[in-house]
Protein backbone atom coordinates (compact mmCIF):
# COMPACT_ATOMS: atom_id res chain seq x y z
CA UNK A 1 0.00 0.00 0.00
CA UNK A 2 2.65 2.21 1.08
CA UNK A 3 3.97 2.27 -3.19
CA UNK A 4 0.33 3.46 -3.85
CA UNK A 5 0.77 6.19 -1.47
CA UNK A 6 -1.39 4.87 1.60
CA UNK A 7 -0.09 4.14 5.06
CA UNK A 8 -1.38 1.90 8.33
CA UNK A 9 -1.65 -0.58 9.88
CA UNK A 10 -2.25 -4.41 10.08
CA UNK A 11 -4.96 -6.18 12.14
CA UNK A 12 -6.00 -9.44 13.05
CA UNK A 13 -9.65 -10.16 13.78
CA UNK A 14 -9.98 -12.49 16.49
CA UNK A 15 -12.06 -15.62 16.07
CA UNK A 16 -12.50 -14.89 12.41
CA UNK A 17 -15.96 -13.45 12.19
CA UNK A 18 -18.54 -12.95 9.68
CA UNK A 19 -18.45 -9.69 7.94
CA UNK A 20 -21.81 -8.57 9.37
CA UNK A 21 -20.76 -9.86 13.23
CA UNK A 22 -17.34 -7.68 12.13
CA UNK A 23 -19.07 -4.64 10.66
CA UNK A 24 -21.52 -4.78 13.81
CA UNK A 25 -18.90 -4.84 16.63
CA UNK A 26 -16.23 -2.47 15.12
CA UNK A 27 -15.07 -0.01 17.14
CA UNK A 28 -12.31 3.10 17.78
CA UNK A 29 -9.50 2.94 14.81
CA UNK A 30 -11.78 0.31 12.67
CA UNK A 31 -14.68 3.02 12.57
CA UNK A 32 -13.20 5.99 11.94
CA UNK A 33 -10.55 5.30 9.40
CA UNK A 34 -11.29 3.31 5.92
CA UNK A 35 -10.29 -0.33 6.19
CA UNK A 36 -9.65 -2.88 3.28
CA UNK A 37 -11.11 -6.09 5.25
CA UNK A 38 -9.48 -9.36 3.42
CA UNK A 39 -12.77 -11.92 3.46
CA UNK A 40 -12.38 -15.62 2.83
CA UNK A 41 -11.79 -14.97 -1.20
CA UNK A 42 -11.27 -11.45 -1.81
CA UNK A 43 -11.15 -8.17 -0.22
CA UNK A 44 -13.66 -5.22 -0.07
CA UNK A 45 -13.27 -1.96 1.13
CA UNK A 46 -15.19 0.11 4.03
CA UNK A 47 -15.23 3.56 5.17
CA UNK A 48 -17.31 4.95 7.58
CA UNK A 49 -20.71 3.55 6.93
CA UNK A 50 -19.98 2.94 3.45
CA UNK A 51 -19.03 -0.09 1.75
CA UNK A 52 -17.67 -0.58 -1.17
CA UNK A 53 -17.50 -4.33 -3.75
CA UNK A 54 -16.44 -6.10 -6.79
CA UNK A 55 -19.83 -7.25 -6.79
CA UNK A 56 -21.49 -3.89 -7.28
CA UNK A 57 -18.99 -2.43 -9.93
CA UNK A 58 -17.23 -0.48 -7.24
CA UNK A 59 -19.93 1.85 -6.11
CA UNK A 60 -20.08 2.94 -2.34
CA UNK A 61 -23.34 1.38 -0.83
CA UNK A 62 -24.84 1.54 2.57
CA UNK A 63 -22.63 -1.08 4.90
CA UNK A 64 -26.76 -2.36 5.67
CA UNK A 65 -26.93 -3.43 2.03
CA UNK A 66 -23.49 -5.07 1.93
CA UNK A 67 -23.34 -8.39 -0.24
CA UNK A 68 -21.52 -11.48 1.54
CA UNK A 69 -22.36 -10.47 5.10
CA UNK A 70 -21.71 -14.32 6.07
CA UNK A 71 -18.23 -14.30 4.74
CA UNK A 72 -15.25 -14.44 7.15
CA UNK A 73 -13.32 -11.45 8.06
CA UNK A 74 -9.66 -12.91 7.89
CA UNK A 75 -7.73 -9.54 8.70
CA UNK A 76 -7.82 -6.09 8.22
CA UNK A 77 -5.82 -2.91 6.53
CA UNK A 78 -6.35 0.04 8.39
CA UNK A 79 -5.60 2.96 6.38
CA UNK A 80 -4.25 5.87 8.77
CA UNK A 81 -2.21 8.22 6.10
CA UNK A 82 -1.51 9.25 2.43
CA UNK A 83 2.28 9.72 1.19
CA UNK A 84 3.41 10.66 -2.01
CA UNK A 85 2.99 7.26 -4.20
CA UNK A 86 6.15 6.18 -5.80
CA UNK A 87 6.93 6.41 -9.02
CA UNK A 88 6.28 2.98 -10.87
CA UNK A 89 7.59 2.85 -13.77
CA UNK A 90 5.75 0.35 -16.51
CA UNK A 91 9.45 -0.64 -17.74
CA UNK A 92 13.03 0.11 -15.65
CA UNK A 93 14.81 2.76 -17.32
CA UNK A 94 18.15 0.98 -17.51
CA UNK A 95 16.68 -1.16 -20.12
CA UNK A 96 16.48 -0.66 -23.52
CA UNK A 97 13.00 -0.97 -25.24
CA UNK A 98 13.45 -4.40 -27.74
CA UNK A 99 10.42 -3.41 -29.80
CA UNK A 100 12.41 -2.17 -32.99
CA UNK A 101 15.81 -3.94 -32.38
CA UNK A 102 17.58 -6.40 -34.56
CA UNK A 103 18.03 -9.86 -33.89
CA UNK A 104 21.62 -8.74 -33.15
CA UNK A 105 20.59 -6.04 -30.76
CA UNK A 106 18.31 -8.91 -29.11
CA UNK A 107 21.42 -11.10 -28.36
CA UNK A 108 23.67 -8.61 -27.29
CA UNK A 109 21.02 -7.25 -25.23
CA UNK A 110 20.34 -10.84 -23.73
CA UNK A 111 23.88 -12.02 -22.98
CA UNK A 112 24.37 -8.18 -21.35
CA UNK A 113 21.86 -9.06 -19.09
CA UNK A 114 23.47 -12.73 -18.78
CA UNK A 115 26.59 -11.50 -17.86
CA UNK A 116 25.10 -8.90 -15.71
CA UNK A 117 23.45 -11.42 -13.57
CA UNK A 118 26.34 -13.51 -13.35
CA UNK A 119 28.69 -10.52 -11.84
CA UNK A 120 26.21 -9.69 -9.23
CA UNK A 121 26.02 -13.44 -8.23
CA UNK A 122 30.25 -13.69 -8.07
CA UNK A 123 30.34 -10.35 -6.10
CA UNK A 124 27.50 -11.41 -3.57
CA UNK A 125 27.57 -15.00 -3.44
CA UNK A 126 23.97 -15.00 -4.55
CA UNK A 127 22.14 -17.98 -5.86
CA UNK A 128 19.52 -16.01 -8.11
CA UNK A 129 19.25 -12.81 -9.27
CA UNK A 130 15.67 -11.01 -9.46
CA UNK A 131 15.35 -7.82 -11.59
CA UNK A 132 12.06 -6.29 -10.46
CA UNK A 133 9.64 -3.90 -12.68
CA UNK A 134 10.68 -1.03 -10.81
CA UNK A 135 14.10 -1.25 -11.33
CA UNK A 136 15.31 -3.13 -7.95
CA UNK A 137 17.89 -5.43 -7.71
CA UNK A 138 17.50 -8.59 -4.88
CA UNK A 139 19.49 -11.60 -4.62
CA UNK A 140 19.12 -15.02 -2.52
CA UNK A 141 21.61 -16.56 -1.04
CA UNK A 142 21.88 -20.27 0.07
CA UNK A 143 22.00 -19.58 3.70
CA UNK A 144 18.95 -16.99 2.75
CA UNK A 145 15.17 -17.84 2.92
CA UNK A 146 14.29 -14.39 1.69
CA UNK A 147 15.05 -12.00 -1.30
CA UNK A 148 17.98 -9.46 -0.36
CA UNK A 149 17.42 -6.10 -1.83
CA UNK A 150 21.08 -4.76 -3.28
CA UNK A 151 20.10 -1.46 -4.48
CA UNK A 152 18.68 0.23 -7.56
CA UNK A 153 19.47 -1.58 -10.89
CA UNK A 154 21.70 1.95 -12.08
CA UNK A 155 23.73 2.03 -8.93
CA UNK A 156 24.30 -1.65 -9.13
CA UNK A 157 25.69 -1.29 -12.75
CA UNK A 158 27.71 1.80 -11.95
CA UNK A 159 28.79 -0.62 -9.22
CA UNK A 160 30.32 -3.32 -11.34
CA UNK A 161 31.40 -1.03 -14.44
CA UNK A 162 33.32 1.35 -11.91
CA UNK A 163 35.56 -1.24 -9.84
CA UNK A 164 36.69 0.28 -6.39
CA UNK A 165 37.65 -1.05 -3.19
CA UNK A 166 35.80 -1.57 0.04
CA UNK A 167 32.08 -1.56 -1.01
CA UNK A 168 29.29 -4.39 -1.17
CA UNK A 169 29.88 -4.62 -5.16
CA UNK A 170 33.56 -4.08 -5.92
CA UNK A 171 33.66 -5.16 -9.61
CA UNK A 172 36.78 -7.28 -8.67
CA UNK A 173 36.04 -10.62 -9.83
CA UNK A 174 36.12 -12.09 -13.55
CA UNK A 175 32.62 -12.31 -14.10
CA UNK A 176 32.28 -8.31 -13.45
CA UNK A 177 35.57 -7.83 -15.79
CA UNK A 178 33.65 -9.73 -18.40
CA UNK A 179 30.05 -7.94 -17.99
CA UNK A 180 32.48 -4.79 -18.20
CA UNK A 181 34.17 -5.86 -21.51
CA UNK A 182 30.73 -6.56 -22.96
CA UNK A 183 29.74 -3.31 -22.20
CA UNK A 184 32.64 -2.06 -23.93
CA UNK A 185 34.44 -0.69 -20.77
Amino acid sequence: MRVLGYIGQWHSVKGCPTLAAYLKNRTGIHKGHPCIVFLTDHCVAISGELFCDLTNNGVMIDIDRAPGRRKLVNHVFVVTGRIFAAHIPSKPSSRVPTTHATAEDKRRLKEQDRLFREAIKAETGATRVMITSSGDVHTRTPSDSHWEWVGEISNVQRSLLEPRTGGYLCGDTPEATAYRTAMGF
